[in-house]
């Protein structure tokens, strides 16, 4: 290392080279093109191609990714900007968020508590305001039920919950047990994720929408409404 830095060195001083600090890229919204139905198109001939795509759209609500689009219809680009130049369709950007996205769950339902559960739960649901509660419980003995029992009625009144996890390691088991239970109201904030899927993960925590957010510390510094 020592040989590489004296290297460097000299072929700075000879001006072969130049050592510069290039600042970081801003994280921006990430866009996919998409092929929209127009409200009032024309009455102009279609092509069977054109037809066909426009039927699809139609069945499919009137939008469609490009992409996705293009393989349904087995066509090419060239027939949607024709279809979009007489007016039948639009072809615009729009944001794709991107998020951290486990694999599909069935959803679950509360599970029956034990007494003990039920007493954590009620002491739980009985506090004003902010409080420190302890819940102490071996391995298996259900603490995640309580909390996810404790979480539901505060998502039904439109407020959000963040949850903390010690490492990394340990967020997608929790994660899952928590989509399981509240599905896409689930988000995951963590440093292991790309600076793309913890931008938009902010972004979603900025709506304001009943959600769950599940990371590490830093979580915390990220949380802008939660309640």
């Amino acid at each position: 290392m020592r040989g590489a830095n004296r290297g460097l060195r000299q072929l700075l001083q000879l001006g072969w080279v130049e050592s510069y600090l290039e600042p970081p890229a801003p994280v921006r919204p990430k866009r996919q093109q998409a092929v929209v139905l127009t409200a009032n198109p024309p009455d102009l001939p279609l092509s069977p191609k054109q037809q066909e795509i426009v039927d699809v759209l139609k069945r499919r609500g009137g939008d469609l990714w490009l992409q996705e689009l293009l393989q349904l219809c087995h066509t090419s680009s060239s027939v949607l900007k024709a279809l979009a130049q007489k007016g039948v369709v639009v072809i615009q950007p729009r944001e794709v968020l991107r998020t951290e996205a486990g694999l599909p769950l069935q959803l679950d339902s509360p599970k029956p508590l034990t007494a003990a559960q039920g007493k954590a739960l009620t002491a739980i649901a009985s506090l004003q305001g902010y409080a420190q509660v302890l819940l102490h419980g071996v391995t298996g003995s259900g603490k995640t039920e309580v909390y996810l029992q404790a979480i539901a009625p505060l998502l039904q009144q439109g407020k959000s919950a963040l949850v903390l996890v010690p490492e990394i390691g340990l967020t997608p088991q929790l994660t899952d047990r928590f989509r399981a239970r509240f599905g896409a109201k689930v988000r995951v904030y963590h440093s292991a994720l790309s600076d793309g899927e913890r931008y938009d993960t902010w972004r979603q925590m900025l709506s304001g929408t009943p959600q769950v957010v599940i990371g590490t510390r830093s979580a915390v510094f990220a949380r802008p409404r939660l309640i």
